[in-house]
């Protein structure tokens, strides 16, 4: 969890820097998402983990430029939920039975984005970025079963577009774009090897108001979709043992409330 922790300080040394910026917003975010996670060989599921995730993070954004039109925005949270697994114990021959039990996530999440404004009202833009998320997954062993802990690490590019639509009491943003994994591990505890699961292209949307007090946004509420895709990685051998992560996928939709500081 340490590189975690570092993501995170650096977000808030960042944001904590431009509260002094006029034109700078900077909020604390607090949210609950609905997970789904679900792997698969040659198209049949071989597990599917759901279940609720609490997310707390920030979120730092810096209009600049000609008319304010381009918009530098960095957000972080980090997350925890106790899900519920749907899958196989497997042993060591191969031989798979059904299992059900719990798992735990614990992560963060940085990412930073550059948008470039146009239009009248509404604001069109399109913006590019990418960011960092890295995770811990521990599958509870039960009844004679083992359990397993993967630890998880992603580098992603985004882009995408959106529109915003501005009022005296109320700011609202609606954005849309495609998500793409430059590269991905999973070191899962038991062995030692680093599996590499190729990403694949997948979908994010988000939508938020702000409501306007003094001329400025005081709080928030929002609602997002997010997605990872990943194909199957290549296939280490560790003694007579072969490993490999399996075709995964990752839904989440969540809601979230921002309180924007002074």
């Amino acid at each position: 969890m340490n590189t975690r922790w570092k993501q995170m300080l650096v977000l808030l040394a960042l944001a904590a820097g431009s509260v002094g910026d006029a034109f700078a917003e900077w909020s604390l975010d607090l949210g609950v998402e609905s997970f789904r996670w679900q792997e698969f060989d040659s198209g049949a599921r071989l597990l599917e983990e759901t279940g609720p995730r609490f997310r707390v993070g920030g979120t730092w954004r810096q209009p600049f430029g000609v008319e304010q039109r381009d918009l530098f925005q960095l957000r972080g949270a980090i997350y925890l939920g106790n899900v519920d697994y749907d899958g196989q114990a497997c042993t060591l021959s191969g031989i798979c039975s059904p299992f059900k039990s719990d798992a735990i996530y614990a992560g963060a999440t940085v990412e930073a984005t550059y948008a470039r404004r146009f239009g009248a009202e509404p604001v069109g833009e399109f913006f590019v970025g990418g960011g960092t998320d890295s995770w811990r997954r521990d599958i509870k062993g039960s009844g004679g079963v083992s359990g397993a802990i993967e630890d998880w690490s992603v580098l992603y590019a985004i882009a995408g577009g959106g529109a915003n639509w501005s009022g005296p009491e109320a700011h609202v943003r609606a954005h849309v774009g495609v998500k793409y994994p430059l590269y991905a591990t999973n070191v899962p505890n038991s062995f030692d090897v680093t599996l590499e699961p190729k990403g694949r292209a997948s979908l994010f949307a988000r939508v938020a108001t702000d409501f306007i007090g003094a001329g400025r946004p005081r709080w928030g509420i929002g609602i997002y979709y997010d997605s990872y895709r990943f194909a199957m990685s290549d296939i280490e051998q560790v003694g007579s043992v072969l490993i490999w992560q399996p075709e995964s996928r990752q839904d989440v939709i969540g809601i979230f409330t921002s309180v924007y500081l002074p």
